[in-house]
């Protein structure tokens, strides 16, 4: 591939560009660019400010290349390349993986892009002549960019990363690449923020995702009270998962991926598999039993399943998949898809989002019944209610994901007797009221205790009239 640089005419100096590239950057990235600039030679410098990739053998437009240049030049430059051909071909291999990272609606940050994690999931797509050349330069890309001073999981975690210990917030990657197999260990939670592009991918922009997510990223904060080192990566062997819920980053960056797969089918499917356990706690092998026919509209507008003789609503927040899901497989059509084997249907699912986004955490079965749960124990769903939805005679199940359950001053209102806003309204309103009644009571009291008082100095008259009256006698 014939990438070129732009003709001297219109070729900005290095200085130029590098000044172009920080305002783009975080003010740390940039910082950190610009002392690793002021170490390469004049020709290397002039180099990664002149390359330019050929926009056509690479399917790319202009903007998109405005757009990504920063990114790939500062990735770069964070390598110090010795000389300008080793410069070209880094230019090349990080454009490649900020247009992979971009196609998976990875938020495009460095930190993001060039991690071990994306750069093994892009090489996954790489001619196998090349892969051993491109892997190396992948390597030296991501050693260059990870800040072992750095870690951001978001500013809505802030308090609690400063609170936490120094273990939680390691910038370890969750994926190592080894002669080119990947060997997957899996946080708890990704060290992501979630973006609005993300959010709106993943079909939580209504009325009822919104609300999801405010509970997701309270359960979210309370992962990370239980469990402080949720952004530390360990060994998770596959059909062992904990019950432990995902939060709002996680639930959004899973159903984004499953938006991203390629074929249409496996969208519908994947989608579906996640927004059954999400929305109605259906997951595993009666997930995939699960027939078009199995899922309806009814008569209050709430879509439901039908499963084992139970009928499971589906939480608005997820239910629009599961709808497009079951229309497109039909009355008699499986509702994840899969062939005749139901038993291994949502691994099979789970490996196809792993191998697409190994940097992601795994989608399991145990963990989106948890979550399940605790969006509804955190909303104050009636106990006996989920426990019908759910299949259970008894709150046993429920234990797993009690340390979970954020304390919500919600809870204690409902403890008070406050079963709604509404009702937390007429509550003050009764309080009012009986201050007024109180007060009234209190002027009675008093009144009775003045004739009370009246009556017993009267007596007392009364005693002394009459001793006097014998004495006198």
């Amino acid at each position: 591939m014939a990438d070129t640089p732009p003709t001297p005419a219109t070729r900005p100096t290095p200085e130029q560009v590098l000044a172009g590239d920080l305002e783009a950057l975080e003010a740390t990235t940039g910082a950190r660019v610009r002392a690793a600039h002021a170490e390469l030679t004049p020709a290397v410098a002039a180099k990664v400010a002149s390359w330019a990739p050929n926009l056509t053998e690479r399917s790319l437009s202009s903007r998109q290349w405005a757009a990504w240049a920063p990114l790939v030049r500062a990735a770069v430059t964070l390598t110090r390349p010795p000389t300008p051909t080793a410069a070209a071909a880094l230019l090349g291999d990080a454009l490649s993986l900020v247009a992979h990272a971009a196609a998976r609606r990875t938020p495009l940050r460095l930190e993001f892009v060039f991690r071990d994690t994306t750069a093994a999931a892009y090489l996954t797509y790489v001619n196998p002549a090349s892969a051993a050349t491109i892997r190396g330069r992948l390597t030296t890309l991501v050693a260059a960019v990870a800040d072992p001073t750095r870690h951001d999981p978001g500013p809505e975690d802030a308090a609690l990363r400063d609170a936490a210990p120094p273990s939680a917030t390691s910038t370890s990657t969750s994926t190592t690449i080894v002669t080119g197999t990947v060997v997957v260990t899996e946080p708890l939670l990704l060290d992501r923020p979630i973006d609005l592009a993300a959010v709106t991918t993943a079909g939580l922009d209504t009325p009822a995702g919104r609300v999801a997510l405010e509970v997701l990223r309270s359960i979210r904060g309370q992962v990370r009270v239980v469990e402080p080192t949720a952004f530390t990566p360990t060994d998770r062997p596959r059909g062992r998962g904990r019950a432990v819920p995902y939060g709002d980053v996680e639930v959004t960056a899973l159903l984004a991926a499953a938006a991203s797969l390629r074929t249409t089918k496996r969208r519908l499917h994947t989608a579906a598999a996640l927004c059954l356990g999400l929305g109605a706690g259906i997951t595993g092998e009666p997930a995939a039993r699960l027939r078009g026919s199995d899922i309806h509209t009814d008569a209050d507008g709430v879509v439901v399943v039908t499963l084992d003789g139970r009928v499971v609503p589906v939480h608005a927040a997820f239910a629009p998949a599961v709808v497009a899901a079951a229309a497109a497989a039909g009355p008699g059509g499986w509702v994840i898809g899969g062939g005749t084997v139901r038993r291994t249907r949502m691994g099979d699912l789970a490996e196809g989002l792993a191998t697409r986004d190994p940097h992601l955490v795994r989608l399991n079965s145990t963990r989106l019944t948890a979550t399940w749960l605790c969006l509804h124990l955190t909303a104050g769903i009636p106990l006996r209610d989920l426990l019908e939805a759910g299949g259970w005679t008894s709150a046993e199940p429920l234990t797993a994901v009690l340390p979970y359950l954020p304390a919500t001053t919600a809870g204690r209102r409902l403890l008070a007797g406050a079963a709604n806003p509404a009702a937390a309204v007429a509550a003050e309103a009764v309080a009012g009221a009986a201050g007024v009644v109180a007060a009234a009571d209190e002027d009675q009291q008093d009144h009775e205790h003045d004739d009370e008082q009246q009556h017993d100095e009267d007596v007392e008259h009364d005693g002394v009239d009459q001793q006097r009256g014998r004495v006198a006698s």
